[in-house]
């Protein structure tokens, strides 16, 4: 979870410092205390890749990192370095943090642990494993690179220009610099005697500076993806640092295996939250989730029907959105309306595929008008493409649609003219969500044939597709 202390403490709003301080405790309480009992509509833990696939592996990393740095031998280095290297199958920022974290450590032997034969070798080992990971990555990122699919990268996102972002990002830095000094005073100062204490120090100083690196990257190669992501890519290791140096720090005031059992107890204690979450919500969810992450039988039962009867992987038309979602997740349809992060094509086919489905469903204009107005619309077809700007606009004041755009695309709408013979679709799917702004009677359509229907739901075969 990510805490946004600059919101809690900083921004007091209208109520004061006072509704910040139970903004604090409400935080912790929820996130904590299994008994609180809140049932969320976005639990955190709900996401297959992040932190369900990505956390795992980090953690793998960090504890093989940490083994490798205390005791540099053959066996740690091969350990550390294929988590190391299988963060980059999984999360791209992970994967940067870590390679820079990776570089530094190499940079701190090379430059002063280079008499350390122990260590020098045993780092050599980590590289050398660390590149055999990677190489199905990087083969597959040359590639990438060489398809040029600028489109596809702005609607992933990117901040633009050399600019420092201090405005986004200084309250981080205070919090970096703390820690900085307390580690400085808990490990180094008192680890004179104690190379084990320092080596600790001289890893949470280099995970800490390579944070204030990533941050900065686009001071180096002019851009940065994402920025927004390098805080649930931080978040991880901050947690572990803070925990690491109240354990160093608690445990000369009392008896070790108290200290031990409290942090670990803590750290329980938020599994257990998620926990209690999960079953509360299974044994009896609120309506309101219920209503946000079930689907009616009539749309389970076209899905099967979809993955049963049609062969191959056919290409569905839809006006919805979310069904183009569901389509790619639950089925093994090709939507004709794709969703921007989950294709590579240029913007403008996306946005010539998003105003035929809905000329084809006679949606009407207001409709078109209001759904490009709609932040949930833009997001899902556009993801970042109008998020420009450096890094201080992208972090604290992104941008979106115009009026003067929406403009544009209506008026293409307004001039589109398209048949069933022009569109590059097998099926067509009606269901609920296409029915929410559209009555269109596709039974009167000359050129589909209906192969499949239940209450709510009805699937027609383009008798005009070319197979193109």
């Amino acid at each position: 979870m990510e805490l946004n202390l600059k919101t809690i403490f900083m921004d007091y709003g209208a109520d004061g410092l006072s509704a910040s301080i139970r903004e604090f405790f409400g935080y912790f309480v929820k996130q904590f205390v299994p008994l609180v009992r809140t049932q969320l509509d976005k639990l955190y833990l709900a996401r297959l890749d992040y932190p369900l696939l990505v956390v795992p592996i980090y953690l793998w990393a960090f504890i093989a990192i940490f083994a490798f740095w205390e005791k540099p031998t053959k066996w740690r280095a091969i350990h550390a370095a294929i988590p190391a290297g299988l963060l980059s199958y999984t999360y791209f920022h992970f994967w940067v943090y870590w390679t820079i974290v990776v570089g530094l450590l190499v940079g701190y032997t090379i430059l002063f642990r280079r008499n350390d034969v122990e260590r020098v070798r045993g780092m050599i080992i980590f590289l050398a494993t660390f590149v055999v990971v990677l190489l199905p990555y990087i083969v597959n990122f040359i590639q990438f690179r060489s398809l040029r699919l600028d489109d596809y990268t702005i609607r992933l996102g990117v901040a633009d220009g050399r600019v420092l972002g201090l405005a986004a990002t200084g309250y981080a830095y205070i919090f970096y610099a703390a820690l900085a000094i307390l580690i400085y005073v808990i490990y180094w100062r008192r680890g004179n005697n104690n190379l084990a204490l320092q080596n600790r120090a001289i890893l949470f100083w280099i995970f800490l500076f390579g944070m204030v690196i990533a941050w900065n990257i686009q001071l180096i190669i002019g851009f940065t993806p994402s920025p927004n992501n390098w805080k649930r890519t931080f978040s991880p290791l901050l947690y572990i640092v803070s925990l690491s140096i109240m354990y160093q720090f608690l445990k000369n005031w009392a008896h070790k295996k108290i200290v031990t059992f409290a942090l670990g107890a803590l750290t329980l204690l938020v599994v257990a939250k998620a926990t209690v979450n999960a079953l509360v919500i299974w044994k009896n969810p609120e309506l309101r989730i219920l209503n946000t992450y079930s689907f009616p039988k009539d749309v389970t039962d076209s899905w099967e029907w979809l993955n049963h009867t049609l062969e191959g992987e056919p290409k569905i038309l839809s006006s919805s959105l979310i069904t183009s979602i569901y389509l790619n997740a639950y089925t093994s349809a090709r939507p004709f309306l794709p969703i921007g992060h989950m294709t590579t094509v240029a913007t403008n086919v996306l946005e010539e595929r998003f105003l035929t489905a809905y000329k084809l469903f006679d949606v009407p204009r207001e409709v078109v008008k209001k759904h490009l107005n709609s932040g949930t619309t833009v997001w899902r077809l556009y993801q970042h493409n109008f998020r420009r700007g450096d890094f201080t606009d992208y972090m604290i004041a992104p941008k979106s649609i115009t009026n003067e755009y929406i403009e544009s695309m209506l008026a293409r709408y307004d001039a589109l003219k398209t048949n069933w013979n022009s569109v590059d679709a097998e099926y067509v799917y009606v269901g609920p969500f296409e029915q929410e702004f559209s009555q269109k009677n596709f039974n009167q359509e000359y050129d589909l044939e209906r192969v499949y229907s239940n209450s709510s739901v009805a699937v027609y075969k383009n008798l005009r597709y070319a197979g193109k």
